[in-house]
């Protein structure tokens, strides 16, 4: 079998074994050529390292999970607004010693007289006057105890009467004193002890206010 070229416009007739040759050729150079491109460049210089970074708080960030223990956190406030101040007591009623309570106030409260309710600040102009929390009113059955509650200033004592029987399980009488916890509220325990039937009625007052409250117990054997 015979292929045609063309050659200075003459005609040159190529035996088929003088093709296979040439494209054996054509094969060699083609790999030869890619083997070269393949290659990496032995002399390519090494790749410069970034320099160091250097530390700064205003490019990085601060992780929470690895910030070590700090002194506690303060209150935030919103802008124009105050801390509030400690209530100051100006008045008391005559008699009570305030610096002696503050200095301790268990000892004060241990105290059971009778009588403390009636210690209260003469009402006036500006004086702050004692309130009851809640209901002033409650049923209970023979051994059963009822918590009222009475508003004075943080801290401040306040001591409750039974006119009736009963008893106050802080005291084991019919009479007791008791503090205010931090937002003025003074919380005390009665309790209907065995043979107290009918009405009771309790009564109690602060010495750095004004007025009284005054709370109704029922108590019923049915």
């Amino acid at each position: 079998m015979l292929f045609s070229g063309v050659n200075s416009g003459k005609t040159r007739n190529f035996p088929h074994h003088a093709r296979g040759c040439a494209a054996v050729s054509a094969i060699v150079l083609v790999l030869a050529a890619c083997s070269h491109e393949s290659r990496p460049a032995e002399s390519a210089a090494p790749v410069a390292q970034p320099a160091a970074h250097v530390s700064s708080t205003q490019d990085q960030p601060i992780d929470a999970r690895t910030v070590s223990p700090a002194a506690p956190a303060q209150p935030v406030t919103s802008p124009g607004s105050a801390a509030p101040a400690p209530a100051q007591i100006t008045r008391v009623a005559a008699g009570f010693d305030l610096a002696a309570y503050r200095a301790d106030p268990a000892a004060y409260c241990r105290v059971v007289d009778g009588s403390r309710y009636l210690q209260v600040v003469d009402p006036g102009p500006d004086v702050p006057v004692v309130t009851a929390i809640g209901a002033g009113t409650a049923t209970l059955r023979p051994g059963e105890r009822v918590r009222v509650q009475v508003q004075t200033d943080p801290g401040a004592p306040v001591s409750c009467t039974s006119q009736g029987l009963g008893e106050f399980p802080a005291s084991g009488q019919s009479a007791v004193t008791v503090p205010a916890d931090a937002q003025g509220v003074a919380t005390i325990e009665f309790l209907a002890s065995a043979g107290t039937v009918g009405h009771c009625l309790l009564i109690a007052g602060s010495p750095v206010r004004a007025g009284q409250v005054q709370f109704l117990i029922t108590i019923r054997e049915h």
